[in-house]
């Protein structure tokens, strides 16, 4: 959801609650016998139908392992003997390309945002060339990668370097190392902090749990499993497995403690993020916006006032943006359909060189009982963006004609 959310085509998920039926009985003497397997992850398979559902054009698709791909789809017309992918590598591996060549082969806005939820969830389990697959779009001739294998994540002991293929050739380009930590800056104001991130665990959670821990399809895995005989036995790698160690990592020892942990990381992750990667003390200095529009804040009366440009590079542009929130955090029953997040744009104004500090939303661009966050971020002419201005947070009301027509 994160990769997705980022702009990223990543496999979609499900929960299955699994049956095997291999006994006549299907009221056992306990729970670790009977057709009942648990809680499974169901993962999309990544080829031409992962393609046609995330919406990108007919290309060829390379699985990836140990730097070397096989084809999980050949689109219509393309190369069939895989000269397209050895050009690449070839391109990655040698040097002095120039940053023209970089632009017209990888398309670097999905790669900032890929390296950018590497670096949230700590997906470092792509240094021995897997875990992520190559796809070429026949439309624009440039590659992006595709998220693969993701379960060694939400800890910093979790195995790997984080060096994928495109990370020092890419990266070690000031220019692009600079739109790498703008888009990473982005991402941290928009979606990987304990805000909106936290939203999306109580959202995934709410799935498979209920609120207070009461009764669940987690605590039916569990009682299958924790305790379950083969956990001790010879079928069993002992230094892997064992009794009683089904949520050792919670400090509660239960789901809501597996909760509460992955929300801690993203306080510890950011703060890393932060102080590591994004520790540019010469952006400029993140804006403030007010709210300046008509009382109850109806859709035809949405006006914002921003604060002045400061930075040491001078003034290049600034940018405004809308989106949609829900603003309930914890889900009270099981969601029935994915949240609202506010890195999605419902409204963008796009780079504008000239300084305003005002600001009139469209009206056609709310509705009325949604909420809504909107935001100002500035240039200068190093090209370095500021972070996003603190939100103005508010629910569009009816106008006066809604009003009357009631």
């Amino acid at each position: 959801r994160l990769f997705n959310l980022a702009g990223v085509e990543a496999p979609h998920t499900h929960w299955i609650s699994l049956r095997i039926i291999d006994h006549p009985s299907e009221n056992p003497p306990d729970q670790y016998r009977g057709d009942y397997w648990g809680l499974y992850l169901v993962l999309e398979n990544e080829d031409g139908r992962f393609l046609k559902e995330h919406g990108l054009p007919d290309g060829n698709f390379y699985k990836m392992t140990q730097g070397q791909g096989e084809l999980a789809n050949q689109g219509a017309n393309q190369v069939t003997n895989k000269s397209d992918l050895q050009q690449l590598l070839a391109g990655i591996r040698g040097k002095g390309q120039t940053e023209n060549w970089w632009r017209t082969h990888l398309d670097l806005p999905r790669y900032y945002s890929y390296r950018s939820i590497i670096e949230a969830i700590h997906h470092y389990d792509v240094s021995d060339g897997k875990n992520y697959n190559f796809y070429r779009n026949p439309k624009t001739s440039q590659w992006s990668t595709i998220p693969w294998d993701i379960d060694l994540t939400w800890g910093d002991h979790m195995y790997g370097g984080g060096h994928e293929p495109f990370q020092f050739p890419v990266l070690s380009k000031p220019v692009f190392a600079l739109e790498y930590q703008n888009r990473l800056r982005e991402i941290r104001d928009l979606l990987f902090n304990s805000d909106e991130t936290d939203r999306l665990i109580d959202e995934c959670a709410g799935l498979i749990s209920k609120p207070k821990g009461s009764p669940s399809i987690v605590n039916a895995d569990r009682a299958k499993w924790d305790y379950h005989p083969i956990m001790i036995s010879r079928y069993v790698m002992q230094d892997k497995a064992g009794h009683g160690l089904f949520y050792q990592a919670s400090r509660t020892g239960d789901f809501q403690g597996m909760v509460r942990q992955m929300k801690d990381y993203v306080k510890r992750r950011a703060s890393f993020i932060d102080n590591s990667i994004l520790n540019d003390k010469t952006i400029p200095t993140t804006p403030t916006i007010t709210y300046t529009g008509s009382q109850g804040y109806p859709g035809n009366g949405l006006s914002f006032s921003c604060s002045s440009f400061a930075g040491a590079g001078g003034f290049a542009a600034m940018s405004w943006r809308l989106g949609e929130i829900d603003p309930r955090r914890v889900p009270q029953t099981k969601p029935t359909v994915p949240g609202r997040y506010e890195i999605t744009a419902v409204w963008e104004s796009g780079e504008l060189r000239e300084f305003n500090e005002q600001l009139v939303l469209p009206a056609e661009t709310v509705k009325t009982g949604h909420a809504y966050r909107v935001r100002v971020r500035m240039k200068d002419h190093t090209g370095r963006w500021s972070h996003w201005s603190p939100p103005v947070q508010f629910e569009v009301g009816r106008t006066k004609d809604e009003k009357n027509a009631f």
